[in-house]
């Protein structure tokens, strides 16, 4: 079809947005962190469309952004894309109490180390914020899932460089230090199962469908005990999963069904 990423997270969005607007104060302040790791990837495709590289006008993919105002005027204002970046990277310093990390980024690796050091800032800036426990163990599985997924690219493709770790998950960055050191990608796989607690039609999932799969049997399983904030997180999960299968088959087209069934997560 001829539907942009832009178009299918729009309907996440909104989504959110209409679940957000029926949350109370406490609520809202909960499932912030959430929101705020959805609204990470409404920046990168508004500045990839800056760029080019999308179909969607930057009015119609902020329409139902939570975002606030400040963010939405630096994305779609006028500008060239290092422009544009340099005023989002000061924002969202700011909010993250960070200062110069995101544009150094663009300067020395482009879009793609802006996106990766803005998803590490978001990261560390939830846990230091104590988030309440629901939040707390969303988001230590997701730091354990980027370590794990950068140290798997490391010894796969044998890159010289790794980037720190991200702090904040149940994986002690000296934990994978001491893997990375051994060079074990046996042992990372390990750790990737163990985390996962993967069943046995996983074993040909690859690396990052295995652990998003086991993040959604987890949400899953939680989201079954009635009462509380867990349906609610394992709805919302349903909804990111939803988005992130659409944008993956629009990419890949009519290529093998096969392979592109293993890719899709719960």
């Amino acid at each position: 079809t001829a539907a942009s990423e832009g178009i299918v997270w729009d309907g996440l969005l909104r989504e959110c947005a209409w679940i957000y607007r029926q949350m109370d104060g406490r609520f809202r302040k909960m499932f912030s962190p959430l929101f705020g790791w959805f609204e990470l990837r409404t920046v990168i495709i508004a500045l990839r469309n800056r760029q080019g590289a999308g179909s969607q006008t930057d009015g119609d993919l902020l329409r139902f952004s939570l975002l606030a105002d400040e963010v939405k005027r630096a994305l779609s204002g006028e500008g060239e894309h290092p422009q544009i970046v340099a005023r989002v990277a000061v924002i969202l310093e700011k909010i993250m109490e960070q200062r110069g990390r995101l544009l150094k980024g663009y300067e020395a690796g482009g879009a793609g180390e802006f996106e990766r050091i803005l998803s590490i800032l978001y990261l560390e800036r939830v846990m230091d914020s104590k988030p309440h426990p629901l939040m707390a163990g969303f988001f230590s599985y997701l730091i354990d899932l980027e370590n794990l997924m950068g140290l798997y690219k490391a010894l796969r493709w044998q890159v010289g460089h790794l980037s720190p770790f991200v702090r904040g998950g149940s994986i002690s960055p000296e934990q994978l230090a001491k893997v990375r050191g051994r060079n074990d990608m046996a042992q990372v796989i390990i750790l990737a199962k163990r985390l996962a607690e993967t069943k046995g039609r996983d074993e040909m999932v690859p690396f990052e469908p295995l652990l998003l799969r086991g993040l959604g049997r987890k949400l899953h399983k939680l989201g079954k005990e009635p009462g509380g904030p867990a349906p609610l997180l394992d709805y919302l999960w349903r909804c990111y999963a939803e988005a992130r299968n659409l944008s993956l088959i629009i990419h890949c087209g009519a290529s093998d069904r096969q392979q592109m069934a293993t890719e899709l997560i719960q």
